[in-house]
């Protein structure tokens, strides 16, 4: 049995381990825990009526809600998987100066969770102090953990704030150019022609979003209140310069209304197979987003109520 639970602890550690290393550092996105809890916190959060006030409040913290239930998870598995470790060595590994050393099954339960908890915390008390090899080694070896994990997490809270800054970024300045393309049309409906290098600049934007959002799968579930900075409600505005670019007579202007609109397939392609499930166009995919993050938008992606969204 000790060794039953010792090898338990110890794939315990991996897993968590390894869903670290695939949520923060590996290159093909998220890992397991995060998409699993991040799906499962949306999912019931949908449950509400939709566009509902209680509905916006509580999806305005997914994504932070997330983020905070998968660190407490690995939290808690390092914890359970270094109690089972320690389980079996309690408490004969070892000495306990601040009385008698557990005896019951309780006492046991407690002392080990509680030596858990304080190497991973690297606080080190020391009223609870390894006397074995085995145990002082793996003392040490969570200690080194916990550190890591804390740094991680930290890591983790650090890269996905830029990341859903630049998110709203894009979307204002979507925002701006539906707002501009009304102001400057004519009065035949016809819009001023989109400058190559606006085209080029946001096809770079939406790339880095693509990028970021398959790297950070997380920052779909946070929501932006403010519909200006909303990219769910301005995504269409870059697909409705994209298609009149593609009208235009220029052959540059032609040529980067190709590549934004391509850069866009491939992010409504993103949120359909990550997130969604149309199986639709990238209007359908776009306007699904849009929807599933309870946002509205005009065809030409311009939100229909600026400033904060209203129940």
């Amino acid at each position: 049995m000790d060794v039953v639970l010792t090898v338990a602890g110890i794939a315990v550690i991996v897993l968590v381990l390894r869903d670290v290393f695939h949520t923060l550092w590996h290159p093909a996105g998220e890992g397991r825990l995060s998409g699993l809890v991040g799906r499962g916190i949306w999912a019931v959060m949908h449950r509400l009526p939709a566009r509902s006030r209680p509905r916006r409040l509580l999806m305005d913290l997914a994504g932070p809600l997330v983020l905070a239930t998968v660190v407490l998870v690995w939290a808690g598995g390092v914890i359970l998987a270094w109690g089972l470790v320690f389980w079996p060595h309690m408490p004969s590994g070892f000495d306990d100066t601040a009385g008698p050393p557990a005896v019951t099954v309780g006492e046991r339960l407690v002392s080990t969770v509680y030596v858990s908890m304080v190497g991973l915390s690297t606080l080190g008390i020391g009223d609870i102090v390894p006397t074995t090899p085995w145990t002082r080694l793996w003392t040490a070896v969570q200690a080194i953990v916990g550190f890591a994990l804390l740094s991680a997490s930290m890591s983790w809270v650090l890269q996905v704030s830029p990341a859903l800054t630049r998110r709203r970024s894009l979307a204002r300045r979507l925002t701006a150019l539906a707002a501009a393309d009304r102001i400057s049309g004519d009065g035949a409906g016809r819009t001023v022609e989109v400058p190559v290098t606006t085209l080029e600049d946001l096809g770079q934007e939406v790339g880095m979003v693509h990028v970021e959002m398959r790297h950070y799968g997380e920052t779909y579930y946070f929501r932006d209140s403010v519909a200006d900075e909303a990219l769910p409600a301005a995504i269409s505005t870059g697909v409705a310069l994209a298609d009149g670019a593609l009208r235009s007579d220029d052959p540059e202007t032609r040529r980067s209304g190709a590549s934004l609109r391509w850069t866009l397939d491939r992010f409504a392609a993103l949120l359909d197979e990550s997130y969604l499930r149309t199986g639709g166009s990238t209007t359908e995919v776009f306007a699904a987003y849009a929807a599933d993050q309870d946002h509205e938008s005009t065809p030409d992606g311009a939100p229909r109520r600026p400033g904060r969204d209203r129940a």
